[in-house]
């Protein structure tokens, strides 16, 4: 039996979705005692940061390693959100900074948040990514208009 060119097609696409298709079993991590959490960069060792509902509502970073979901705090607002990590329990993001009057991109490294800050003359600043020299890349806007973010490299010292 001779098959024609788009059966056969057929047939091998279909025994590489076969090959390909794999089952995914789906884990609860919880959250800081609210209703729910987002997750945003993981680890090549398992740990895991993003943000999740506090039992007061409010969202707050979070570092989830070891199987505990780890609550980040924030720089004095109400809410914050860790976007990156370098895999050695380090973690970036952005946090709402007291008064919740602009958000601050932060560092947490140690056990600490640390504040960013901003451009000169700034008021926002968020940043993305961090690699394991802790160089650190985000967007800070020198005015209170969301159209003037800049590209910027938080760097220690």
């Amino acid at each position: 039996m001779r098959l024609s060119g788009a059966v056969l097609a057929f047939a091998l696409s279909a025994a590489t979705l076969s090959a390909e298709a794999q089952l995914y079993h789906v884990t609860d991590l919880g959250t800081l005692g609210g209703n729910t959490s987002s997750a945003f960069t993981i680890s090549e060792d398992g740990e895991i940061v993003g943000n999740a509902d506090t039992a007061g509502g409010n969202a707050h970073a979070f570092l989830y390693s070891g199987g505990v979901m780890n609550d980040l705090g924030t720089l004095g607002g109400t809410t914050s959100s860790a976007v990156g990590l370098d895999g050695a329990g380090e973690a970036v993001g952005q946090s709402w900074v007291t008064g919740n009057t602009a958000f601050h991109a932060f560092s947490y490294i140690g056990g600490m948040m640390t504040d960013l800050g901003t451009l000169t003359g700034g008021v926002y600043s968020s940043d993305s990514a961090m690699n394991a020299s802790g160089t650190i890349v985000g967007t800070s806007e020198r005015r209170r208009q969301h159209s003037r973010a800049r590209l910027c490299l938080f760097r220690a010292g």
